[in-house]
């Protein structure tokens, strides 16, 4: 693929004609020696980095030609990756440094995690610093003894987030939020935490995500809006308690107790349940702890985390948040207040699918929570990730790390500067932390289909695709022709029949929510995150499509979003 002439020249120009200009400028003069910054790359070169290599080639070849300097030495050094310099430095320092240089506007935000909001021609975003020695959320919150920000976590960050962000003054939904990683934090470690946000016709799509040791990672995703909804409704707490049996002591059960251990601000926070069919009630009240802190955070972590989750009605097995569909933020948790949990969804063994409505205690709705679906999952691989992930950063170098291997340091770049020009080695002169030959062949494992599986690993599959299987249905209607196109968008194959399962196929939770979010964006119909767990076919997610659109009602009234002020 050719790149275009303007892209090139942008990369090519500073390098070629700098070069010339410095030339004409000093080649009359009686100097030392004259040396030209190249790079390893256009020993090794670099996939899709043909500019780049081509002009780093250019000073390989004016340091060999000799002509035009009045030098005793012309020498171009291919040097190698750097280390406390350069792209390696860009990824650690702190992204308020960085939007500033940038000319970005950025706005203080109060909040124990996010810190700024960034305005500028791009996305807008929201920044912060995570770390367990500071932030009791990740410190009390750990599986497999590694800090983890639990789910609620993520809900608050894109909360605050959005009502720093998006214009307006109506309160804050969040839908269609799927988890895609644990946001994992090492002991010893501190991550760069962002909220970025993009427009969309009902709102902004977000991604909360962190940087690790220059390690990046999408962690959650969803869309948010400012909506006006109706007056908050009353729940009748006194009908709920009159068909449900108190539980002794308020202590319900707790389905992660074996998987996670939590701290103080977890602790005792329940003080009633009343447990009945598929539903439960239960009376959460802040300890000591959580009163230090209850006025800083909206959606508290550790009390909303508490309120969904503390019964699930005897289900069996571990339990992790896959997402939610829907959660509308009327007002912040306050000391006290009750969780209603209503279990709408057991159809399978694999989907536990539940509502939460947070209530005051003159039963006045403070958060409702819809379609929170949580997957089953293999407690000891869970924790096998979560601490894999823990050990690969404290191995990963950081900007600063004192690792040869990993690149070249400023004061080690300065000797061999000194060496080389001291023993003249010719006009070329390679300098890097690992030889020619392992470059080479880390650079020759790149190719053009594994880049492309890397990046789109559908668009690989689906160049592979060997025509229908046996037994294939093909689609017998439009619906069902829809939805078997973005299947194999999203799975890849040009050869999806109406009773092909998707999990079959190779689908799994998070590819099911882009999934859905696909047929929202492509057919208008809002699907809720269980569908493809519930209807696994072609067939299946069509009939769901058409009733959706038979029985769709008017969407809520959203803020527009409004051309951004430096305010």
């Amino acid at each position: 693929q050719i790149k275009e002439r303007e892209t090139a020249e942008a990369v090519l120009r500073p390098k070629l004609l700098g070069t010339l200009a410095l030339r004409d400028a000093f080649g009359e003069l009686e100097l030392e020696a004259v040396v030209l910054g190249s790079s390893i790359t256009a020993v090794a070169g670099g996939f899709g980095q043909i500019d780049y290599c081509a002009a780093n080639n250019f000073l390989d070849a004016h340091a060999r030609a000799g002509r035009g300097w009045n030098a005793a030495q012309v020498v171009s050094v291919n040097w190698g990756r750097w280390l406390e310099v350069g792209m390696a430095a860009e990824t650690a320092v702190p992204a308020g440094f960085v939007a500033l240089r940038r000319g970005e506007r950025i706005k203080a935000i109060d909040h124990p995690v996010l810190n700024a909001r960034h305005a500028g021609e791009g996305l807008d975003w929201c920044s912060g610093t995570l770390s367990p020695s500071t932030h009791w959320v990740l410190d009390e919150h750990r599986i497999g003894d590694v800090p983890v920000l639990p789910g609620t976590g993520h809900l608050e960050l894109a909360k605050t987030a959005a009502e720093a962000v998006l214009p307006g003054d109506g309160v804050v939904e969040l839908r269609d939020v799927v988890f895609v990683e644990p946001l994992s934090v090492a002991d010893g470690a501190t991550a760069e935490v962002r909220v970025v946000f993009s427009p969309e016709a009902d709102g902004a799509e977000f991604q909360v995500q962190s940087i690790i040791g220059g390690s990046h990672r999408t962690h959650a995703r969803g869309t948010a809006a400012k909506v006006s909804p109706p007056p908050a409704p009353r729940v009748d707490l006194r009908a709920i308690m009159d068909r449900c049996v108190p539980t002794a002591d308020g202590q319900g059960s707790v389905p992660l107790s074996g998987l996670l251990t939590l701290g103080g601000h977890w602790s005792r926070t329940l003080t009633a349940t009343h447990t009945g069919q598929q539903e439960a009630l239960g009376l959460f009240e802040a300890n000591d702890v959580l009163l230090e802190d209850l006025d800083r955070w909206g959606l508290h972590p550790a009390l909303l985390d508490a309120a969904t989750t503390f019964s699930w009605i005897e289900v069996e097995g571990h339990y992790l948040p896959l997402g939610y569909g829907r959660i509308t933020v009327r007002g912040p948790l306050p000391e006290a207040f009750w969780s209603h949990l209503r279990v709408t969804s057991t159809d399978t063994d694999e989907v536990l699918v539940v509502d939460v409505t947070l209530v005051g205690p003159d039963g006045t709705v403070l958060v409702q929570v819809s379609d929170y679906v949580l997957r089953r999952i293999d407690a000891d691989a869970v924790v096998t990730g979560v601490v894999a992930s823990a050990d690969a950063q404290r191995a990963a170098p950081s900007a600063g790390a004192d690792d040869d291997s990993a690149g070249i340091r400023p004061a080690d770049g300065a000797v061999s500067l000194r060496r080389l020009l001291a023993a003249p080695l010719g006009p070329q002169v390679v300098v890097a932390a690992s030889t020619v030959a392992e470059l080479l062949a880390g650079v020759g494992s790149l190719t053009q289909e594994t880049v492309e599986t890397e990046l789109d690993p559908a668009a690989a599959a689906a160049k592979q695709d060997k025509g229908p299987a046996e037994g294939y249905v093909a689609p017998r209607n439009d619906a069902e022709a829809t939805i078997a196109r973005l299947w194999g968008e999203v799975l890849g194959g040009d050869h999806i029949g109406v009773d092909d399962d998707f999990f079959e196929l190779g689908g799994n939770s998070l590819i099911a929510v882009q999934l859905i979010a696909l047929i929202r964006k492509e057919l208008g119909v809002r699907l809720p995150m269980r569908s493809l767990f519930e209807e696994p076919t072609v067939a299946g997610v069509a009939a769901l499509v058409s009733a959706a659109a038979t029985t769709a009602t008017a969407p809520v009234q959203t803020i527009p979003r409004l051309p951004r002020s430096s305010s």
